[in-house]
């Protein structure tokens, strides 16, 4: 994975907004992160190392 440092800060700053914990749901070339909810957090897109959007 490129940018590992980068994603775990990505990361990081998602767990403040969640409710009740993150989910990771890796389709193709993403992993999608939701909350609990199943509420859509952040796409980090591992081809290019950083987030979409």
């Amino acid at each position: 994975m490129k940018n590992l440092i980068d994603y775990n800060q990505y990361v990081q700053s998602l767990e403040r907004t969640a409710v009740g914990g993150l989910c990771f749901h890796h389709i193709e070339q993403c992993i999608y992160i939701t909350d609990s909810t199943r509420k859509l957090l952040g796409i980090w897109n591992l081809d290019m190392g950083q987030p979409e959007g």
